[in-house]
């Protein structure tokens, strides 16, 4: 849904997602709160997407594969908290 928005500048989507970007605190429960949390997945910040967004194939594959390294390596880390 956010890559939606920044591909459409000028629209009433992109205005409300540049100012609340701007607003929302990282502790906020919002949808624009959230967005901040994509350093999560080793990706871009939610700004620097808003300033160059990426080509939706690119953006897709990076998003499908910091997602599933991120899965991977809490895995990993519950496997070696957890011994058998």
């Amino acid at each position: 849904m956010y890559y939606s928005i920044i591909q459409t500048p000028g629209t009433v989507e992109y205005k409300v997602a540049e100012t609340l970007l701007a607003m929302k605190l990282p502790t906020d429960h919002s949808f624009f709160s959230s967005i901040r949390r994509l350093h999560t997945y080793n990706l871009l910040t939610a700004c620097k997407l808003f300033e160059s967004p990426p080509s939706k194939d690119v953006w897709k594959a990076k998003l499908n594969s910091a997602v599933d390294q991120h899965t991977i390596a809490t895995w990993r880390e519950e496997i070696q908290e957890k011994p058998s």
